[in-house]
């Protein structure tokens, strides 16, 4: 696994209420992220997954073991955070929570997208065939890809837009205006937080601020590494 430092920083969480797609529930609001992180630069793949875990859930095994493991559930994913964690001495494992995703997939722009105000099927897997607004019209893909077959984002971090869902540390809920310093989401819920969209579904929802409920496992993940507190 490679990992990429980001340091901390504010940003605008959500989108603008005029910008072309925003949903209701991305309230737009100031966020600071006073810790810098270590996020890995690429989703979690099948060969990193089936390293430590037993069994393949992705839904395209042929694509390769180069290509991110998704469809799974969240008590998977929490299980093979545990067993990283404890073969490693030197670092710790987690989710990113939704801020800390949203920070690094916006890599400090205010667009739609890191791309600007369209993705490009350049720089992405979505389905193309059905354009966002007045972005260019493309083709379907097929199935997921290999991790970062695109050109990383300016903060040197591959597939934020597209490729497969990726969960949150967080259960959805509309968001808290009062907890805008490092908000990690409640304590429970009933869906985890997806965010990045997939190859499957259209350029609107590979929007940076789009947020969606893990009603369903579809999803992959990528991890968040902190330096452990000496005890």
């Amino acid at each position: 696994m490679e990992f990429v430092y980001i340091p901390p920083g504010s940003f605008w969480m959500g989108s603008a209420a005029k910008e072309r797609g925003h949903e209701a529930d991305e309230l737009h609001h100031q966020v600071e992220i006073s810790n810098g992180f270590y996020i890995q630069t690429t989703e979690v793949t099948r060969k990193q997954w089936k390293a430590l875990m037993e069994g393949d859930p992705s839904s395209f095994p042929a694509c390769g073991d180069s290509c991110p493991v998704d469809r799974l559930k969240p008590a998977w994913v929490d299980k093979f955070i545990e067993k990283l964690n404890a073969r490693d001495g030197t670092y710790l494992y987690r989710l990113p929570t939704e801020a800390e995703w949203e920070y690094v997939a916006k890599a400090g722009s205010n667009t739609a997208f890191s791309t600007g105000s369209c993705l490009g099927e350049s720089n992405a897997a979505y389905d193309a065939s059905i354009p966002f607004g007045f972005c260019r019209q493309g083709a379907k893909h097929q199935g997921p890809s290999p991790v970062a077959s695109f050109k990383p984002n300016p903060w040197g971090v591959y597939d934020m837009h597209g490729n497969v869902w990726e969960m949150c540390s967080d259960w959805y809920e509309e968001y808290d205006l009062a907890n805008v310093r490092d908000p990690a989401g409640p304590a429970q819920g009933d869906y985890r937080v997806l965010r990045g969209s997939s190859w499957k579904f259209p350029e609107a929802f590979a929007r940076s601020a789009n947020r969606f409920k893990n009603i369903r496992d579809i999803a992959g993940f990528r991890l968040v590494m902190l330096k452990k507190q000496p005890e």
